[in-house]
């Protein structure tokens, strides 16, 4: 069940209290997944856009090893 936020801070979440530590653990561990695989697929992405650019020619002018 999904609590919706009120704006208001710092206030306690009851339906967290039910959720066990290895939940808690286990939920962290998988938004800091997430978040380093999002920013893998950025790199990559910025690494493929970088390789296109200089293959085509658009990045001629860049000192390039």
């Amino acid at each position: 069940m999904a609590v919706v936020p009120d704006g208001r801070r710092n206030r306690h979440d009851p339906y967290w209290d039910l959720d066990g530590a290895g939940v808690r653990r286990a939920r962290t561990r998988r938004r800091i997944v997430s978040a380093l695989a999002f920013v893998a697929a950025l790199a990559a992405c910025g690494a493929v856009a970088f390789a296109w650019g200089v293959k085509v020619g658009l990045l001629a002018a860049l000192p390039v090893g």
